[in-house]
């Protein structure tokens, strides 16, 4: 866990990281997700989710 408080905002933040191992069946049926949606709305999203390999 990471804490974080900037003095210029007053802002205080937390961060957690986590594993998890998943099955081969779920990390497939997640790697090989297309979305629903005709290309031209996806395309403007597609470049900001993360590709996960």
């Amino acid at each position: 866990m990471k804490i974080g408080f900037n003095p210029f905002t007053s802002c205080l933040t937390s961060q957690f990281s986590w594993v998890v191992t998943l099955s081969p069946e779920v990390s497939g049926r997640i790697h090989d997700y297309r979305p629903r949606l005709p290309h031209q709305q996806w395309a403007p999203v597609a470049v900001l989710v993360p590709k996960f390999i």
